[in-house]
C-alpha cells in the first residue's frame, strides 16, 4: 500500500508479483510464495482508494479549529521485470500511468473547493535498482526536478506478505519487518506492528487456481506532511485473491482505520490530527 504525502492519507500500494511454478498441494499446504519472474515480465495494477469525511483538527494555544477531509485515489501503474540475479529481481523498470488525487477540506473561513493533485513521477519511466542490499530508484531519462528527486527518495520495497514454507488451509502466519512496507505505504518510515494472514480457501479463478487470503493487525510508522513530522497508527483488515500459478495477487481491498498527530512547523505549540477511514482496491493482471 502506498502512503500519499501529498494527500496526507494511507492508500494501497502496488506490490509486484513473481510468476513461476505452480503452487504445489498436499498435505503440507499451497506454496503462496511464487519462484523468480522471467526478465521482461510485465504487470499493471489499477488502484482506487476512497477516504470520505476523515477528521481534521488544529490545535493552537488557546484555540481549536476542528475541520474534516476527504480524499479519492485513482492510479494505472506498470511494472517491467529488467534482471534477475542471484533468484531475486534486482532490477524493474516502473511506470505510473496515471496517479492523481482529489482533495476536499473543510475548516470554518476556507474554501472548500476541491484540489486535484498528480503525483510528480505520473508519466515518468522510473528504474529501480537493487544494490549494496537497497533499493534505489531514478528516472529512466533526464534530471528529475527538486519535488521528483524527494519522491524517488522515499523508500521502496518490493517484498510482499508471503512465507516460502507451505501453508494449509485455515492455518495463519505473522506478516512482519520489510513486508509491512506493502500494507502502510512507502512513505511510512520506521514500521512496526505486526498484521495475521490466514489462508481462508484454495479455488478455481478463471484458468488459474487462486488461493483467497485474510489479514488483520495493527501497524505505526512516522511520515512526514508538509513538513510535519506525524506519527501514524493504523487498523488494517483485508482480504486479496492470489494467483498459484502466476503469483501474483489478482485482485486485493484493503480497510485501514488511521490516526495521525504532529506538530505544525513554525508554530510554536500547534498541532495538527487527521483520524478516518480509508477503503482501497486494487486488480493486477500479467500483461
Amino acid at each position: 500500500m502506498r502512503v500519499s504525502s501529498r494527500a496526507a492519507v494511507l492508500v494501497a500500494v502496488f506490490v509486484v508479483g513473481a510468476c513461476g511454478k505452480g503452487g504445489s498441494t498436499g498435505q503440507a499446504g499451497f506454496v503462496l510464495a511464487g519462484g523468480v519472474p522471467k526478465v521482461g515480465q510485465k504487470t499493471e495494477s489499477v488502484e482506487q482508494s476512497r477516504s470520505p469525511e476523515m477528521k481534521l483538527t488544529f490545535t493552537v494555544p488557546g484555540k481549536t479549529v476542528p475541520g474534516s477531509m476527504s480524499l479519492d485515489l485513482d492510479s494505472l501503474s506498470e511494472s517491467e521485470v529488467l534482471a534477475v540475479q542471484d533468484g531475486r529481481v534486482t532490477k524493474y523498470r516502473l511506470l505510473a500511468k496515471r496517479d492523481s488525487t482529489r482533495t476536499t477540506m473543510r475548516v470554518p473561513g476556507a474554501s472548500d473547493e476541491p484540489t486535484v493533485t498528480e503525483d510528480p513521477l505520473s508519466g515518468l519511466p522510473i528504474v529501480a535498482e537493487w544494490t549494496n542490499g537497497k533499493w534505489t530508484r531514478r528516472l529512466e531519462a533526464g534530471a528529475p526536478t527538486a519535488e521528483q528527486t524527494e519522491k524517488l527518495n522515499e523508500a521502496w520495497s518490493d517484498a510482499d506478505m508471503y512465507t516460502s514454507k507451505p501453508i494449509a488451509v485455515g492455518e495463519s502466519w505473522a506478516v512482519e519487518g520489510a513486508a509491512l512496507q506493502s500494507l502502510a505505504g512507502a512513505e511510512c518510515i520506521g514500521t512496526t506492528g505486526e498484521v495475521t494472514a490466514n489462508l481462508q480457501s484454495v479455488g478455481a479463478c478463471g484458468s488459474d487456481q487462486c488461493a483467497t487470503i485474510t489479514y488483520s493487525g495493527k501497524i505505526a510508522c512516522k511520515m512526514t506532511i508538509g513538513g510535519s513530522v506525524m506519527d501514524v497508527k493504523m487498523s488494517v483488515t483485508g482480504n486479496l485473491q492470489r494467483s498459484l500459478q502466476k503469483f501474483i495477487d489478482l485482485r486485493s481491498n484493503l480497510r485501514q482505520v488511521i490516526e495521525m498527530t504532529g506538530d505544525i512547523p513554525d508554530t510554536p505549540g500547534a498541532r495538527m490530527e487527521i483520524s478516518g477511514v480509508s477503503e482501497s482496491e486494487t486488480t493486477t493482471s500479467v500483461k
